[in-house]
């Protein structure tokens, strides 16, 4: 008996033990090991988001899928088919009754991946383009965690609540597929603490800032051609904060946001034509405080998305949803919030973008965006649902409160308890995440909401010709053209 104990021991320690161990150690570089957790937690994803897309199989009877996605789309791939520029729709009807012009308006997708509707019905593109951004973003999650020191188990924790959060399944849920620009959300902020933590001064004669600016602009560039239009807004306004928090950057972040709307003048420009057309009717932020501790813990079906948020707004819950389920919420808090009040000693990145960040989780509280929309700044009075604005604050309590758990457990020791306890919160966390996404699921959202007919068939290209708007789009296309020569030349020369 002995014999067989110490044998049992033995195997634990010579296979198990150096599992667990490199588990919940914090690593140093990306080596073979690491790129296959994350091509498992990768695959996963796949498979998580096949599910909820219904593996292409969309009902695209129910709100926005009906009156705006799935029509816009439509109308792209006749274009794709038929060999035509998408210029001009049958009518206005999917561009929120303003015009029939396509491009003039700044949240349409135009993304180069729209030339797979070519071999793709619509639904099954849908699922694709997510699959293609989400796998993009996740590129920029592991390069998080080689940066942040995390641990593979600490990584999986980021994956989960990163991806699969409330936000992001609410809004595709209801035909949001716009937000796919979210994903990018994980390459702003590698570039935004490569902005911060850099000790040489950003100078257009050096090479290292040519390449930084130039991944800061095609990155935002490459959002809004995903129609992801207000993400784009909230990234520039992130970084301009950035900037004035900290004078040290602000040249740097003032020239990303210009080099940024420069080589987007293909896409900002030909909404200029219907400046003042566009509905402009300040809407909402979240109600209380209360609601974002809500949010993040409480999980709302779609049967009770309008119910839920009483009489305080009149906007659906997916407006406001961040569910992380309860053990979600308190890890977000206690390591996010909590961890860092205590020790004082936060990193520079975090101490940096912490200050900016609570301008924005501010601004989405109540009515108080109001006041930005009367400053004459172009394209911030678009944000007429300032409660999104909670995005970028939201992922930014993601990234402190798994650099501070990591950092948590290297203090305290990996101790066997504390790593039953790592592993127990994450099956729960992603056990929560499973159940928000089996609620949100496309086939199961259009159950609760009223049927609109749509028919897919007649969204065919209907150009015409339009000088005004033709015109406009050409002038946009030489400054995109020109300002990526520009920032290729910067960026790829080879003196330093």
């Amino acid at each position: 008996m002995p014999q067989s104990e110490t044998s049992l021991e033995s195997r634990w320690q010579h296979r198990v033990e150096p599992i667990l161990s490199w588990l919940f150690r914090s690593i140093e570089k990306i080596g073979w090991k690491e790129w296959g957790w994350a091509a498992v937690l990768w695959l996963t994803g796949l498979f998580l988001f096949g599910q909820f897309f219904n593996w292409g199989a969309i009902p695209f009877d129910f709100h926005d899928w009906a009156e705006i996605s799935a029509p816009r789309i439509a109308f792209v791939q006749d274009a794709v088919k038929t060999g035509q520029l998408p210029m001009h729709m049958p009518d206005g009807s999917a561009l929120r009754n303003v015009t029939d012009r396509y491009m003039a308006l700044p949240d349409v997708m135009l993304a180069p991946q729209m030339l797979l509707l070519a071999i793709l019905p619509v639904g099954w593109f849908v699922l694709v383009n997510v699959w293609l951004m989400y796998s993009i973003g996740l590129l920029g999650l592991v390069s998080l965690w080689r940066r942040l020191h995390l641990s593979p188990v600490t990584f999986a924790i980021l994956f989960f609540i990163f991806n699969f959060n409330g936000l992001v399944l609410t809004h595709f849920g209801v035909g949001h597929v716009n937000y796919t620009g979210y994903f990018l959300y994980s390459i702003l902020f590698v570039l935004l603490m490569d902005m911060v933590e850099s000790d040489k001064p950003f100078s257009l004669k050096s090479r290292d800032s040519w390449r930084w600016l130039a991944g800061y602009a095609f990155l935002l560039f490459f959002m809004l051609l995903n129609g992801s239009f207000h993400q784009f807004i909230w990234a520039l306004m992130l970084t301009g904060l950035v900037g004035l928090f900290r004078w040290h950057n602000f040249w740097q972040a003032m020239t990303g946001i210009v080099a940024a709307g420069l080589l987007s003048a293909f896409r900002l420009l030909p909404p200029a034509l219907h400046l003042g057309q566009f509905d402009s009717e300040f809407l909402s932020g979240y109600p209380s405080v209360m609601d974002v501790w809500t949010a993040l813990a409480g999980m709302v079906s779609p049967d009770k998305a309008f119910a839920h948020t009483g009489q305080l707004t009149n906007l659906g819950w997916w407006e406001f949803d961040l569910f992380v389920g309860l053990t979600g919420a308190i890890f977000l808090i206690v390591f996010g919030l909590g961890w860092w009040i205590s020790k004082h000693d936060a990193p520079v990145w975090l101490k940096t973008l912490a200050g900016p960040s609570l301008v924005l989780f501010v601004l989405a509280m109540g009515s108080v965006y109001k006041i930005v929309m009367y400053i004459p700044i172009p394209l911030i009075n678009g944000e007429r649902v300032s409660a999104r604005l909670v995005t970028l604050p939201f992922i930014l309590l993601m990234l402190a409160a798994v650099y501070g758990f990591q950092r948590f457990l290297e203090e305290k020791g990996v101790t066997v308890l504390w790593r039953w306890i790592g592993l127990a919160g994450l099956f729960l966390l992603a056990h929560d995440l499973w159940q928000n996404l089996k609620l949100w699921r496309v086939n199961v959202a259009a159950q609760y909401f009223s049927v609109t007919p749509v028919n897919l068939t007649i969204k065919v290209v209907s150009n015409h010709p339009d000088a005004a708007y033709t015109n406009l789009l050409l002038a946009g296309a030489c400054i995109t053209l020109v300002m990526s020569i520009i920032l290729l030349i910067g960026a790829l020369r080879k003196t330093a």
